[in-house]
């Protein structure tokens, strides 16, 4: 059985922003390890048990230990479970604040090295790939650092992580001769477009949403929209507002157990209670009312 420190560890900006999170995190099978459509952080993980799968809706990753997983603010994965209990050694980092911390550098602090990567990437790293045990050798002296905590100790974990970065940008595919017009994509007027469209689905979810009402915030027509959005996300349009209700969901049945099914159904945009059972079924694998009495029950045993 393997053994590593609990670690949760954060570095902060001026603003008290978080820039960098050391951390160690234990899943379950079965979990939803990283439910999420998206990134909001440069990642790297790294594998403490002996062997785990993990998979997403486009890959299954066969992990031995100390084997690495790096992923871009926008990667689009939703890492959904695991063969086994397992273990990771997470590192994150906001770009923005951690820009702040230390001098700029045209080399690492540009925004595409962190948002983007190139397609020869596929976000995993061999332990037996030297940049790896680099990096694991790193990870551990991080481990150090954090639990002495000497004078200083923040300077001495930054530079372990831009030692990381410089690894990943050196000695792997991350960003190859093609990064520059992988970033371009990222950082076009259709990119802006679409997180402009994306930030006004967040926030009208319980909103009657349609593709005409959507692209036209995003100020293009509903075909390229629609797929443009699946190109540069990874899932369909109506799979990822499916998606981010439920969620919304699921924080609503935690935060209002005594409210019914169908009013938590109406809050996050469902206007039935059959499609909202389907839709949360389809994405959590258990019904409303099964849920709402699982939190029910936890809150009576806690």
């Amino acid at each position: 059985m393997y053994t590593f420190n609990i670690i949760d560890e954060h570095i902060y900006n001026k603003k008290k922003d978080i820039a960098l999170n050391f951390t160690t995190k234990m899943f379950f099978v079965g979990d939803n390890i990283y439910n999420v459509t998206k990134y909001t952080y440069f990642e790297v993980w790294m594998l403490l048990s002996s062997h785990c799968k993990i998979r997403n809706a486009n890959n299954e990753f066969e992990l031995y230990e100390g084997d690495l997983l790096v992923f871009s603010e926008n990667d689009n994965i939703n890492i959904i479970s695991s063969d086994n209990n397992v273990a990771f050694l997470i590192l994150k980092i906001d770009s923005s604040s951690f820009s702040e911390i230390l001098p700029y550098n045209d080399l690492i602090f540009e925004r595409n090295f962190f948002q983007s990567h190139s397609r020869q990437f596929k976000n995993k790293i061999p332990a037996t790939n030297p940049t790896s045990k680099f990096i694991k050798d790193t990870f551990n002296t991080m481990t150090d650092i954090f639990s002495a905590k000497l004078p200083g100790y923040e300077i001495e974990a930054l530079q372990q992580t831009l030692g990381i970065i410089l690894a990943i940008l050196r000695e792997t595919e991350y960003h190859t001769e093609n990064q520059h017009s992988d970033s371009e994509i990222v950082f076009s007027k259709t990119h802006k477009s679409l997180k402009k469209a994306i930030d006004y689905i967040d926030s009208h979810l319980n909103d009657e949403l349609s593709l005409e009402k959507i692209s036209s915030i995003a100020e293009l027509s509903p075909n390229y929209f629609s797929n443009i959005f699946r190109e540069q996300t990874g899932v369909k349009l109506w799979d990822y507002i499916g998606e981010k209700r439920i969620l919304l969901a699921t924080q609503l049945l935690i935060e209002y157990p005594n409210d019914s099914i169908i009013s938590i159904a109406l809050k996050c945009g469902f206007n039935n209670c059959p499609n909202f059972n389907r839709a949360f079924k389809k994405f959590t694998g258990q019904t409303p009312k099964k849920y709402k009495t699982a939190i029910l029950r936890q809150g009576e045993n806690e």
